[in-house]
């Protein structure tokens, strides 16, 4: 029993003991949790005055001026001469052949070894670290091998066709080679503008257009390419340009049987711009622009290449084509949602304007204005909304700018058209986030006088339309007694709905109203119809001062 008993004993002590080393381990992690966060303040204090240290010990660098002198005289200086110099050797050919001093094979030989000279003088220019020096030389043998080319088979017959277009390929891919090697965007720029301008550089009095479209597509392929994959902004917008000048200046060399290869050139251009613009890149603004600007091009060109059918069909296929790529870029990628939304509203006014007269389709052009504002103030793209504007704002000038003369007319309806756009374009402003509270009002107001100064103009030819086949006294006695009417509707709306714009046009146009019974009516109508219009004006004029007295009572 004792044993029992000093077990139990033995046994109490140490639950006590443990009761006390776990109160004293509570008591610490408390300690620990409440030192926590001021250690953390501390750390982050050390931490901050230690990034402001490194902040004021780092020296600020400030923008060092443009040596214009060396950006002068070692980059654009051999650049522009580098053309000078290989148009004196062309001429020296010219000359020597004009004279009888050098046959063609020694000239041709001549071009080769200049151009293997240019070529080494390049390179070592670029290893004494005279790049842009070199570089330019690199470019210029590149299009000396263009002309030497273009020369033994276009002006002397040496090569066939075939051979003369591998030999421009592989001048093309040395020019590349070179940018690619020393990762230089304007020795490519070099190269396109050779390989762009060697067919009128030379004298051909019978060109082949077909072979010169194909060679001048091919090669703008390449370097489109190659700027895209080497990310060369510069150089990707220069070759887009270069095409359309070579074609343009090529078509006036061309028959009527041919022109329709430079609609394709283009085309098989704007498909290229196109699968390069689905890629994700660094420069996707300017691809974007590029893309948009050679949508127009290319629909230029097809109208002038292609017969009307066909037109009409592109540009359809176009419109459906944007349009779907609208829908699939819908809040994930508004860049190229900017794009797809933007052609395709222009690809739609396009087709419409070729297809039916313009006065036919104003309504339909202010509707779909709206509607592509509308979406592009849903999508948050500013270019997709200023297209949608500009194609609104035109079609309802045009709109406004011409009159009807009968109810059951299509001017008629786009008149009512314009006038609920008017309304409805008022609405869209609350949808526009990026503008203040303040310019949407002023906006508003400014929408809602365009409004009531177009529905006056609207009943004037809606009254004269009804009263066209009535005598001139009645004409001008409905045409002032529907204004006064028009007035007085203002004010009384203007006192319910508390608008102030209402109420001072209402007050306006019943002046002016006056004044045109006094100076027109007065003498144009019969003593009977000024009693009348007086009359009708002067109770009018009664009631809606009476109208004010109630909002003042009110």
């Amino acid at each position: 029993m004792e044993e029992k008993r000093d077990r139990i004993e033995e046994l109490e002590k140490r639950v006590d003991e443990l009761r006390k080393e776990a109160y004293e381990l509570k008591s610490i992690i408390l300690e620990l949790k409440r030192e926590t966060p001021s250690k953390q303040a501390n750390v982050e204090e050390v931490k901050a005055k230690e990034e402001n240290q490194l902040l004021l010990s780092t020296p600020i660098k400030e923008p060092q001026p443009v040596d214009w002198e060396k950006r002068i005289g070692q980059v654009w200086l051999p650049r522009i001469f580098i053309f000078v110099l290989l148009l004196g050797i062309i001429w020296a050919f010219k000359a020597a052949s004009d004279y009888g001093l050098m046959q063609p094979p020694l000239k041709i030989a001549f071009g080769f070894i200049a151009a293997v000279v240019l070529i080494f003088l390049g390179h070592n220019q670029i290893a004494k670290s005279r790049n842009a020096l070199g570089q330019v030389l690199l470019g210029g043998s590149v299009i000396l091998l263009f002309i030497d080319t273009f020369a033994m088979h276009i002006l002397y017959g040496m090569i066939p066709g075939i051979i003369a277009f591998i030999l421009n390929v592989l001048w093309i891919g040395l020019g590349i080679y070179f940018a690619y090697r020393y990762k230089s965007e304007p020795l490519a720029i070099l190269t396109s503008i050779g390989g762009y301008l060697i067919p009128f550089l030379l004298e051909n009095r019978d060109p082949n257009i077909v072979n010169f479209v194909i060679f001048e597509t091919i090669f703008y392929c390449i370097m489109l390419l190659f700027a895209w994959k080497r990310k060369f902004v510069y150089l990707y917008t220069v070759t887009f340009a270069l095409l359309h000048i070579t074609l343009l200046a090529g078509s006036f060399l061309s028959g009527a049987g041919d022109i329709r290869i430079f609609g394709l050139a283009v085309i098989i251009q704007h498909i290229l711009l196109l699968v390069t613009f689905f890629k994700e890149h660094s420069f996707i603004k300017v691809q974007m622009t590029v893309l948009f600007t050679s949508f127009i091009l290319t629909v230029c060109w097809i109208g002038s290449t292609f017969q009307e059918n066909q037109y009409e069909l592109i540009v359809l296929f176009s419109f459906l084509l944007y349009s779907y790529l609208s829908v699939y870029f819908w809040k994930k990628n508004q860049e190229r949602l900017t794009a797809a939304l933007s052609i395709s509203t222009v690809a739609l006014v396009i087709f419409l304007l070729s297809k039916f007269d313009t006065e036919n389709i104003q309504g339909l052009l202010m509707i779909q204005g709206l509607i592509t504002a509308y979406l592009a103030m849903k999508a948050k793209t500013k270019f997709s909304f200023i297209i949608g504007i500009v194609i609104y704002t035109i079609s309802a000038l045009l709109t406004f700018g011409g009159m009807f003369h009968s109810i059951f007319s299509i001017e008629f309806i786009n008149w009512l058209i314009l006038l609920i756009s008017l309304w409805v374009l008022t609405k869209l402003l609350s949808l526009a986030e990026q503008l203040k509270e303040s310019d949407k009002e002023t906006l508003r107001k400014t929408i809602f006088i365009t409004f009531l100064i177009v529905f006056l103009i609207f009943v004037s030819l809606f009254v004269g339309v009804l009263t066209t086949d009535l005598s001139l006294n009645i004409q001008y006695m409905t045409v002032s007694f529907s204004w006064a009417v028009y007035a007085l509707a203002a004010i009384m709306l203007g006192v319910t709905k508390e608008n102030k714009i209402l109420r001072v046009f209402g007050l306006i146009l019943l002046f002016v109203t006056l004044a045109k019974l006094i100076l027109i009516d007065l003498i144009a109508t019969s003593i009977f119809i000024r009693a009348i219009l007086f009359i009708g004006l002067g109770i009018i004029g009664v009631v809606g001062s009476r109208i004010f007295y109630v909002k003042k009572e009110k």
